[in-house]
């Protein structure tokens, strides 16, 4: 009876998980949703009649109205999925982990400092090296956590993925518009808040200028507060669904990179992104309130 170590359940599985990554899915999905128009579908009862009491017919009008909306908010969604993927493909290097390892034991908390750190072009705490008692640049660790040379990055004249990787982790700073879209908690389309400011005279004056997109609502309770926060995030489906093409690339490359490492193979031929538009963080507003809650049934 052959005996299996537990290191190799975990490798095997690791490489099953790199191998079945798609990082074309995604975009292949919004490709298709961008080639057509939403579906004039019905509903019908068991003798075959259509179905038009209820509200039904008022309300998938509606929905066909909103379609481009949804289709935008789906796309930014797809965006922050695919961002994630990136970044921890990036620190699955044999140093820090295994993509299974890492994906499957970094909390929220975790990957909320990672994407902090690198949006300010700083090496994450949790994953801080040195070579030889030397301490690398940001741009030499994200060039080492991706190809284990220091110097490949400038050499090779990638250095735009560096923007890259740093968009994408301030994208995920704030995961507002993706917790209300994954959890199901209340969002609309629209006008954001806009907060006045009255004068002596009762006059009100503008204190922002208001983002059209999608809004959400947040609350947070503790003991003795309760704390409202209301963001409005801007959509705009063909950015990101460019956006997405470039981090799909890299996502492969990334992908083909820990497969041959966990294969120990040492040939990996790749493509990078090139050519993508910088400067693609949307426009985002948050408002936080916090209200003292006075007795206990308040």
């Amino acid at each position: 009876m052959k005996v299996v170590s537990t290191k190799d359940i975990l490798d095997r599985a690791n490489r099953e998980m790199l191998e079945t990554l798609d990082p074309f899915c995604l975009p292949m999905i919004l490709a298709t949703l961008q080639a057509n128009r939403p579906a004039d579908f019905r509903f019908a009862d068991y003798s075959g009649n259509e179905v038009l009491d209820g509200g039904i017919a008022a309300s998938l009008k509606k929905s066909r109205e909103n379609f481009d909306k949804h289709k935008a908010a789906l796309a930014r969604v797809f965006r922050f999925f695919s961002s994630e993927t990136m970044l921890l493909l990036l620190l699955a290097n044999s140093r820090f982990g295994t993509f299974l390892w890492l994906s499957t034991k970094l909390r929220y908390d975790d990957l909320h400092d990672v994407f902090v750190s690198i949006s300010k072009r700083t090496i994450p705490k949790r994953f801080f090296v040195e070579f030889d008692g030397e301490v690398p640049d940001f741009n030499q660790w994200l060039s080492w956590c991706i190809s284990g040379d220091r110097t490949w990055l400038a050499e090779a004249g990638h250095e735009q993925l560096v923007t890259l990787l740093v968009e994408e982790a301030e994208l995920l700073t704030e995961r507002g518009l993706l917790n209300s879209f994954k959890h199901c908690r209340p969002f609309s389309f629209g006008k954001g808040m806009e907060l006045q400011i009255a004068n002596e005279e009762g006059a009100f004056t503008p204190v922002n200028a208001p983002l059209e997109g999608l809004n959400w609502v947040r609350m947070k309770t503790a003991a003795d507060s309760l704390t409202m926060c209301y963001g409005t995030e801007q959509l705009n489906f063909e950015a990101d669904f460019k956006r997405l093409g470039a981090i799909s690339i890299l996502n492969d490359t990334l992908r083909s990179i820990r497969l041959a490492e966990a294969k120990n193979e040492h040939v990996v031929q790749f493509q990078l992104p090139d050519g993508f538009e910088l400067n693609a963080v949307p426009k985002r507003q948050k408002f936080e309130y916090r209200f003292e809650l006075q007795g206990k049934d308040q």
